[in-house]
């Protein structure tokens, strides 16, 4: 296996340093997502990866381990970047073993400024001190722990009737059920979704910033377009979002248009899985001039 540390060109003339360069884009490309939402990104597509670890891959200047870097790119991007990344991963190391690709090395791991459960095995053993510290500690939260749930097993056997009328409050006021989010839903109408809300890529031309958001909580997303030319009056403002995958089908796609506006929105648009990309175009008027986004942006 070569030396992940040298920058001598892979098989295709890729090198660590070119590698870890096209990391950093990836993640400057999302720089309102924070490293716990990449984080959760990650083990939602399969990859249990901490913020620390994503924060890591950032700032590394060794190539990180093969499944983290696999979590970074997926949290950013999607299944088929992620493989791309893996397989320049493989060649960097000299096609090395896959099944030990993910083994701890000290040539290949980041610094971080937290250890990963894989770094576990390399930290030193504590000073007796320091164990019999961790023994106090551990039989006072035992104590707490357990006090606790002797309170929450009293008040459920003394009090079982208030208990079971608290949970049951919403449906014995006979307030209904939160309605389920589908395409075409006005995202301002759901609290639920804009409490989590974020701004997942954007691209600003003369004219206006086009941006597309999402909820994950809701799994769903949708486009906006801001002015910036403040010649909203007497002109359109007109925005998609649609799938990557079909960007053609129009009965999927939800869109909009708004004249003598300075924003406009478009309807939700819920996402068929955890991995599909979607995509906000927008477009403005300026007197007969139609400006178009200066590219799309993407989940």
């Amino acid at each position: 296996m070569t030396d992940p540390d040298t920058s001598s060109p892979g098989v295709n003339g890729d090198s660590v340093e070119q590698s870890l360069t096209d990391l950093r884009q990836l993640r400057e490309r999302q720089p309102s997502l924070s490293y716990e939402a990449l984080a959760s990104r990650a083990r939602n597509r399969g990859y249990s990866r901490s913020s620390s670890a994503m924060h890591a891959v950032y700032r590394a200047d060794k190539l990180p381990t093969r499944e983290t870097v696999s979590a970074f790119v997926v949290a950013l991007t999607d299944a088929a970047t992620a493989e791309e990344f893996d397989t320049r991963w493989v060649e960097l190391n000299g096609g090395g073993d896959p099944a030990a690709s993910d083994e701890v090395d000290g040539s290949m791991v980041p610094p971080r400024t937290a250890p990963e459960v894989d770094d576990a095995q390399d930290q030193k053993p504590e000073p007796k001190g320091t164990r019999r510290v961790w023994w106090w500690v551990v039989a006072v939260l035992v104590v707490v722990i357990s006090n606790i749930i002797t309170c929450l097993v009293t008040i459920a056997v003394v009090r079982p009737t208030t208990t079971d009328t608290a949970a049951n409050a919403p449906e014995a006021a006979g307030a209904p059920p939160a309605e389920p989010v589908r395409n075409g839903m006005n995202p301002n109408q759901l609290p639920r979704c804009l409490d989590d809300v974020q701004t997942v890529d954007s691209a600003t031309n003369e004219a206006f910033t086009v941006k597309v958001n999402f909820s994950e909580h809701c799994n769903a997303a949708w486009g906006k377009v801001e002015r910036i030319d403040g010649r909203g009056l007497g002109n359109t403002i007109g925005i998609r979002i649609y799938p990557a995958a079909a960007p053609a089908d129009s009965t999927t796609a939800q869109r909009t248009s708004e004249r003598d506006a300075t924003a406009a929105f478009t309807p939700i648009l819920v996402r068929t899985d955890p991995t599909e990309r979607l995509c906000v175009e927008g477009t403005v008027t300026d007197g007969a001039r139609t400006i178009p986004a200066a590219r799309p942006v993407c989940l």
